[in-house]
């Protein structure tokens, strides 16, 4: 938990410097400020998209071998997968409607079927803020072989693109790091994995102007 806050702090650090540097040459070298700001653009969106999924991607691992190790399952492991698992550990069946833990495929999340054939709309002030306001709630089960472990509320938002857990309270955005984590598991793949995907899901947050919460 502690490392991936490290990993943001390091992304806003080189994203700082670069755009300071960029400036400062810019003024310097005038007629090359286009050239200059198209390579710091670069190396910014290479920092942010594939060296920290990357490095998060090697770390989540760390944590999966651990708790490999911790079996028998438990809740508290199932939650602790949940919380800090990769999300290219992850594959889903649009057909089945389910995720499956490739680490232990017997670990499943699914999303409920609406009886009526539609979810609930969802409104609050936040989900207006994407381009597309359209919400529906969803509610994800998880699953342990054939045993139901416990489900959650989530946001399907953008016109059906991206998967948010709902903040605290419509005027307190917060969330935790298992809603975040979660959401991103459930997001992420819900067309198909890549790792420009985890880059457009913390961007979907911020746009939304939802914050994550290590106390909560």
């Amino acid at each position: 938990m502690e490392k991936k806050i490290i990993y943001r702090i390091i992304t806003v650090i080189f994203s700082s410097f670069f755009i300071i540097l960029g400036i400062t040459l810019s003024i310097i070298l005038n007629p090359f400020y286009s050239i200059i700001s198209g390579v710091f653009l670069v190396i910014e969106l290479i920092i942010e998209r594939i060296i920290i999924p990357k490095i998060e991607e090697l770390d989540s691992k760390k944590d999966e071998d651990h708790i490999a190790k911790s079996l028998p399952m438990t809740t508290d492991i199932i939650t602790k997968i949940l919380e800090t698992s990769h999300p290219n550990k992850w594959t889903y069946s649009d057909s089945q409607g389910v995720y499956t833990y490739n680490i232990d495929v017997d670990l499943t999340i699914r999303i409920k079927e609406d009886v009526r054939g539609n979810w609930e709309e969802f409104k609050e002030d936040w989900v207006i803020k994407f381009p597309d306001p359209k919400a529906s709630k969803i509610i994800v089960n998880i699953y342990y072989r054939s045993s139901f472990i416990k489900d959650y509320l989530f946001v399907l938002v953008d016109g059906g693109r991206y998967i948010i857990a709902p903040p605290n309270t419509p005027t307190d955005l917060r969330i935790t790091r298992f809603q975040y984590n979660l959401g991103r598991i459930l997001s992420c793949n819900y067309l198909f994995y890549r790792d420009d995907n985890l880059a457009e899901y913390d961007y979907k947050l911020r746009q939304a102007g939802i914050i994550i919460d290590e106390n909560l």
